[in-house]
């Protein structure tokens, strides 16, 4: 164990009679990076992803990274068929989730299950002061470590979007996946060659959202990192946020990616009703604020580009630019979970319809298609992942404690009939708050 905790493991005996519960943190004010399954009165940083396709019934609803180690980890049915290496690459396609409390778990099978289910609870990670628990985010108590204070935290009902362990950024390029987490108390960037294990890339911070574009990758903050490999870090240029009063906006939230002109990223900030937009065209090297940036800033809940434009959207409405990013305008769409470009249109999901739009301006809807859903649940979209190589969607059921036992993975090959998948499929626990398709090594299949 490690002599730094401020508890020994066996101070926890109590705490780990009952359920815990892990849950994000925020950089400095307001509520946590990106991530909307916090508590909605503190201003949580909502993505969007709970305001944007939802039909059927409201019914509610357990979890396990290490900070450098290649632990072993359980998995949740594995499929019997390894994936196949396609590309040329020698590289499998993969699909990783991210969620609180250090949660990950990953698909090799185009999203039909999903396996190496995995957080910091059930690892007995030193995020989680060394201690084996079974964390219930919101509902019950947990122990985690507070780098500042060189202490281990207790709380009686665990605040998970406050912890070392809140999940604030996930993506995929260069053969790994990269994940931020941490927020309030400060956590780690890390990285995974397999979607299992996770060692850290950059310790005790914390970071508002990961994207990878142009070969890199940039994790959001008021000084953005910036890496080549997803595993070593360095400072990029200042991201100045600031709103129509020129008053700083401490709290950057959300980072993503456009793949126009020469590539841009975009990355949103906010505190309180203070939005900000601003996007880098030099791979975070520098960062500019484009014209129409406070109606089109804020935490979005996704980032696309193709046909010439950027399109931003976010719970209640979305933005566009055709100009690279140098300036955004508001269009007439209301807004919803995630975006995605497959190639030839921009595709965007609310008010229990698909809406496809050419570019970017003009949407139009067609009501989804469910099958699989369970009695009592509804169907509401969180973030949307889109495999390049199948074209399939996958997606987890989003709103405030429809986890655990309610939660739901989503499948779909077209955007517009969403299959649920059988609770057998996947390991229902933490708050999912990020999906990325990637492509990994075949082993991290095996």
């Amino acid at each position: 164990m490690n002599s730094r905790r401020g508890a020994p493991a066996a101070g926890l005996a109590a705490l780990l009679l009952a359920p815990l519960c892990g849950c994000p943190s925020e950089a400095s004010e307001d509520g946590e990076a990106g991530a909307e399954t916090g508590s909605e009165e503190e201003g949580s940083g909502d993505t969007g992803a709970g305001t944007g396709t939802q039909t059927g019934e409201e019914e509610v609803g357990t979890s396990s990274t290490d900070t450098g180690g290649q632990d072993e980890t359980e998995d949740s049915g594995e499929t019997e068929d390894s994936a196949e290496t396609t590309g040329g690459d020698g590289l499998v396609s993969v699909f990783v989730a991210q969620g609180k409390f250090g949660r990950s778990t990953m698909s090799c099978d185009d999203g039909q299950t999903w396996i190496h289910e995995r957080a910091y609870d059930s690892e007995g990670a030193s995020e989680a002061c060394d201690a084996v628990q079974s964390v219930v985010c919101f509902d019950g108590p947990c122990s985690f470590w507070d780098v500042d204070d060189a202490a281990c935290e207790m709380q009686d009902s665990c605040d998970c979007d406050h912890s070392p362990g809140a999940s604030t950024g996930l993506a995929a390029g260069q053969g790994v996946f990269a994940a931020a987490w941490g927020w309030g108390p400060k956590g780690a960037l890390k990285y995974s060659a397999d979607g299992a294990s996770w060692a850290v890339g950059y310790p005790d911070t914390t970071q508002a959202g990961i994207a990878f574009g142009n070969g890199t990758f940039i994790a959001g903050s008021r000084t953005p990192r910036v890496s080549a490999d997803g595993i070593t870090w360095v400072d990029g240029g200042e991201a100045d946020f600031r709103n129509e009063n020129d008053e700083v906006i401490w709290n950057a939230r959300t980072m993503g990616f456009a793949e126009v002109g020469g590539g841009v990223f975009v990355a949103g900030a906010s505190s309180g009703e203070n939005t900000d937009l601003m996007i880098s065209s030099d791979d975070g090297q520098s960062w500019t604020r484009p014209t129409n940036s406070w109606a089109c800033g804020g935490s979005f809940a996704g980032v696309a580009g193709g046909n010439g434009a950027i399109v931003v959207v976010f719970g209640d409405k979305a933005c566009r630019s055709v100009d690279e990013g140098a300036s955004f305008e508001l269009v007439d769409f209301a807004g919803g979970a995630d975006v995605v470009f497959d190639g030839e249109q921009f595709m965007s999901w609310g008010a229990g319809q698909r809406w496809i739009s050419v570019d970017g301006a003009s949407w139009t809807g067609t009501a989804l298609e469910i099958s699989g859903l369970p009695e009592g649940h509804n169907f509401s979209l969180g973030p949307v992942a889109r495999s390049e190589e199948t074209g399939t969607h996958v997606s987890v059921r989003s709103g405030w404690k429809v986890w655990y036992a309610a939660q739901d993975f989503y499948r779909s090959e077209d955007g517009l009939s969403w299959e649920v998948l059988p609770s057998e499929s996947f390991v229902g626990s933490h708050p999912i708050t990020h999906i990325e398709y990637g492509r990994l090594a075949q082993e991290a299949c095996e």
